[in-house]
C-alpha cells in the first residue's frame, strides 16, 4: 500500500514536471509569436498612421485653405449682398415714406 502510494506520488510528480515543461514551452512559443506579431503589426500600424496621418494633414491643409478661401470670397460677397439689401431697404423705406 505504501509502495503504491509512493509510485503514484512519483508518477504525479513526473506528470507535473512534464506538464510544467510543456506549459513553459507553450508559453515561450506563443509569447515569442505574440511578440513577433506585435512587432510586425505594430510597425505596420505605425506606418499606416504615418502615411494616413500625413495624408489627413495634407487633406486638411488643402481643403482647410480652400475653405478659408471660399469663406473669404463668398463671405465678402455675402457682406456685399447684406449691404445692398440694407441699402435697398432704406431706399424702399424712403420711397414709402415719401409716398405716405
Amino acid at each position: 500500500m505504501v509502495q503504491v502510494s509512493r509510485g503514484s506520488l512519483r508518477n504525479m510528480v513526473q506528470v507535473s514536471r512534464g506538464s510544467l515543461r510543456n506549459m513553459l514551452q507553450v508559453s515561450e512559443e506563443h509569447g515569442s509569436g505574440l511578440k513577433r506579431f506585435t512587432e510586425e503589426h505594430g510597425s505596420g500600424l505605425k506606418r499606416f498612421t504615418e502615411e494616413h496621418g500625413s495624408g489627413l494633414k495634407r487633406f486638411t491643409e488643402e481643403h482647410g485653405s480652400g475653405l478659408k478661401r471660399f469663406t473669404e470670397e463668398h463671405g465678402s460677397g455675402l457682406r456685399g449682398t447684406w449691404f445692398r439689401s440694407q441699402r435697398n431697404m432704406v431706399q424702399v423705406s424712403e420711397e414709402h415714406a415719401s409716398g405716405l
